[in-house]
């Protein structure tokens, strides 16, 4: 797999930054309402691609 080296340090800030806006995403109460909706529509006929 190629991979410039350019992205390395943009990998690995991302990967530090990443667990705390998982976790203060998590406890947002409009992403959690967005979420919910979206999971109420599971199995309905939407076209994903």
């Amino acid at each position: 797999m190629f991979r410039p080296r350019r992205w390395t340090v943009v990998s690995k800030v991302r990967g530090i930054i990443a667990p705390g806006m998982d976790s203060g995403l998590a406890r947002d109460r409009t992403v959690q309402s967005i979420l919910g909706r979206l999971d109420a529509c599971e199995g309905e006929d939407f076209l994903t691609t």
